[in-house]
C-alpha cells in the first residue's frame, strides 16, 4: 500500500504509520524493507506496535509434540539422574532440518584479525568479515545456530561444568613454543585434570570450548579422540592457530547427550533430528521453542524508517538488520533471546538505537559501522538511553554490549552490564562515549576492558566524558581494566569520569597525546596506567619506530594517508 501511494499521489506530509496490533507474530523469515520503502524528511514511515509493548514478532517454532526418552541406547547414554526426566522431540516433522553451525566463532576470527592488521576500519568488523573469510576457507556459508527457549528463557546447551570450567593439566602438543615468557604447544593435545571426561568417549559431536592460550579469546573445537585412561583429548583440525595450547588452561564439553544432568540442558541428534530436553519445569506449565528465523526486521538501502515498540525475540542471527541506509531508527524496543545480535547498522549515515531493552542474546547488543575514514567524514549512527545486559550468552569474547567501529559514532546515556568480556568496544576516530553507566563485565577474562579500543596510531579525537564504571575486575578478581586504550590507541580524552571499585580504571598502551583530566577514582587498586611499549629496548618495539620510519616512506599509516588532508 505503502508503494503504491508512493506511485500514485506520493505519501503525504506528515509520513506513514503502520499499526501492528496486539499479539504473538511467529515469522520463519525475517521482514524485508528495501528503497521502494524509504520515507522522505517530511514523510517518514514508522512500524509501530498498538498499544506499544504489545507486540511480539519472533522467529521460532514451537515444539509441542514431546514424549518420553524410551530409546535403551539413549537411556544408557544419559546420566542416571536425567533418567525419566528427559523427554524428545522430532524436529522433522516441524519442518526443521537444519540445526546451525555449532563451531564456527566469528567472533575469534574478528578478534584474531583485530591483533593481525592495522586496518582498524576493517578489524572490528565480526560478523560481516567473518563470515566471508569463513565461505573463503571452507566453501561453505556459516549458518545461524538453532537455540531451544522455554518459558521466556533460553535454555543451556548440554555442557560439563554446568558452570565454570574444567581445565588443561598439561598441553602435549608436540610444537612447542613461547609468547612473552608464556610456553604453550601449538597443537591440540592436552591432557584434563578432571576423570569427567572419559564418559564423552562415545559421544556424537562432541565439543569443547574454551580460552587456550590467552585469557581474552575463546575458540570452539571438535573432540577426534579421547584417551580415557590417560585422559588425554585430541582435537580435530584446524587447531587453534593464533596462539595454542598452555598447562591450566580452562575450557567446558560441549553438546554432550551423556552431561544432560541437570534441568534445562538440551541437544540434538542431528542424524536423526530428535531433540532432547530436559525441561525446569512442566512442560505444559510454559512455551518451549526452537529459532528457526535468520532475523527479525530488515532495513537494505532506504532511509526515514522508524521501528518502534516492538518485542523482538527467540530468532537465529540477529533481530533487527540495518544496512546501507539513512536516518532509520529503532526506538522504545525489548529484544531478547537472539542468537547475535540484538542490532546491526552497517554503512549509511544517522541511524539510531533508542530506548530499546537488550539482554540475553547470544552475541553482542548493538554493532555499528559507519562513516569515512579517510575523509574524516562522520557516520552519525548512535545507540542511546538503552539498557543492554546479560550478553554474549555463546561469543563469549569480543562480542560487547555496543561494538562501533568506523568514524564519528556514539554511545551516550546508556546502562550496560553482566558479561563475559568488554562492554564497549570500538576502532576509529572522532567516537563520543558520554554519560553511560558500566558494571560486573569482564566477568571471565583477564586482559581486556569494559571500554577497549586499540592498534592504531589514527584513533584520535576519540571522547569520554562523564561515565560511570563501577564494581569491575576480572575472572576470579583479577586484572582488567576500565577504559582499556590499548596498542597506540592516541588523542583521547578521558574527563570526568567516576570509577568505583575497578580493578584498573585508565590503561594507556603506548600511545601518544592522550588526555586524562578531572576524573575521580574511588576504592580501585591502582587509578592510571601508562607504557611505552613501542621504545626501543621494549616488547613491542618492532610495531614502534620501524612502522613509522616506513610509514613516513609511503604516506599511509594504519590505512589512511596521515600527511594529507583531512589528517595533516
Amino acid at each position: 500500500r505503502i508503494r503504491q501511494l508512493k506511485s500514485s499521489d506520493g505519501l503525504p506530509a506528515g509520513g506513514v504509520t503502520v499499526v501492528v496490533m496486539p499479539g504473538r507474530y511467529e515469522r520463519t523469515a525475517p521482514f524485508t524493507l528495501a528503497g521502494d520503502d524509504a520515507g522522505s524528511d517530511v514523510s517518514p514511515i514508522v512500524y509501530r506496535s498498538w498499544p506499544e509493548g504489545t507486540v511480539t514478532i519472533c522467529g521460532s517454532r514451537t515444539v509441542t509434540a514431546w514424549q518420553p526418552v524410551t530409546d535403551p541406547e539413549v537411556l544408557d547414554r544419559l546420566d542416571t539422574s536425567a533418567r525419566g526426566k528427559v523427554y524428545q522431540a522430532d524436529l522433522r516433522s516441524l519442518g526443521v532440518t537444519t540445526y546451525g553451525d555449532l563451531l564456527h566463532d566469528a567472533a575469534w576470527e574478528a578478534q584474531w584479525r583485530h591483533h593481525q592488521d592495522d586496518n582498524q576500519g576493517e578489524a572490528t568488523l565480526g560478523d560481516a568479515l567473518a563470515a566471508q573469510r569463513h565461505v573463503k576457507r571452507t566453501g561453505k556459508p556459516v549458518e545461524p545456530r538453532l537455540e531451544l527457549f522455554f518459558e521466556g528463557r533460553p535454555m543451556p546447551l548440554s555442557r560439563w561444568p554446568n558452570e565454570g570450567f574444567t581445565h588443561i593439566d598439561k598441553a602435549l602438543g608436540e610444537t612447542s613454543f613461547a609468547v612473552r615468557g608464556l610456553p604453550g604447544r601449538r597443537e591440540g593435545v592436552f591432557s584434563c585434570v578432571d576423570d569427567r571426561v572419559k564418559r564423552w568417549v562415545n559421544e556424537k559431536d562432541a565439543l569443547v570450548r574454551g580460552y587456550w592460550f590467552r585469557d581474552w579469546v575463546v575458540q570452539t573445537h571438535r573432540i577426534e579422540s579421547i584417551d580415557p585412561e590417560q585422559r588425554i583429548i585430541t582435537l580435530a583440525k584446524p587447531y587453534h592457530n593464533s596462539r595454542g595450547y598452555r598447562d591450566g588452561m580452562w575450557f567446558f564439553g560441549l553438546n554432550l547427550l551423556c552431561e544432560i544432568d541437570s534441568p534445562g540442558e538440551w541437544m540434538i541428534d542431528r542424524e536423526k533430528g530428535l531433540l532432547y530436553f530436559w525441561p525446569p519445569n512442566p512442560l505444559e506449565s510454559g512455551r518451549a521453542e526452537v529459532s528457526v528465523a535468520d532475523g527479525l526486521f530488515r532495513l537494505t538501502d532506504t532511509s526515514h524508517v522508524t521501528v518502534r515498540g516492538f518485542h523482538f525475540e527467540a530468532a537465529r542471527g540477529t533481530a533487527v538488520r540495518i544496512r546501507q541506509s539513512n536516518t532509520c531508527r529503532v526506538v522504545g524496543c525489548a529484544i531478547r533471546n537472539v542468537t547475535n545480535y540484538g542490532v546491526t547498522i552497517l554503512d549509511g549515515k544517522d541511524c539510531v538505537v533508542a530506548g530499546c531493552d537488550i539482554t540475553g542474546t547470544g552475541g553482542g547488543g548493538v554493532f555499528m559501522a559507519g562513516g569515512d575514514r579517510q575523509k574524516l567524514i562522520p557516520s552519525g549512527h548512535a545507540v542511546e538511553n538503552c539498557h543492554i545486559h546479560h550478553f554474549a550468552r555463546w561469543d563469549r569474547t569480543y562480542r560487547p554490549g555496543i561494538l562501533m567501529t568506523g568514524v564519528g559514532l556514539k554511545a551516550s546515556h546508556n546502562l550496560l552490564h553482566h558479561a563475559p568480556h568488554s562492554a564497549i568496544v570500538y576502532g576509529g576516530p572522532l567516537h563520543r562515549f558520554d554519560h553511560n553507566e558500566i558494571h560486573n563485565v569482564c566477568q571471565e577474562s583477564h586482559d581486556c576492558g569494559a571500554i577497549y579500543g586499540g592498534r592504531s596510531w589514527c584513533m584520535r579525537g576519540d571522547l569520554f566524558l562523564h561515565n560511570y564504571l563501577h564494581h569491575i575486575c576480572g575472572k576470579d578478581g583479577g586484572p582488567c581494566n576500565g577504559i582499556y586504550l590499548d596498542d597506540a590507541n592516541s588523542g583521547a580524552t578521558i574527563r570526568g569520569n567516576v570509577f568505583h571499585q575497578v580493578w584498573r580504571p585508565v590503561f594507556v598502551g603506548g600511545g601518544r597525546d592522550t588526555l586524562v583530566e578531572n576524573n575521580i577514582f574511588i576504592d580501585c587498586p591502582q587509578a592510571f596506567h601508562l607504557d611505552a611499549r613501542y621504545a626501543p629496548g621494549n616488547w613491542a618495539a618492532q610495531y614502534g619506530d620501524p612502522r613509522i620510519e616506513k610509514a613516513r616512506e609511503t604516506g599511509v599509516l594504519n590505512g589512511v594517508r596521515f600527511s594529507e588532508p583531512p589528517y595533516s
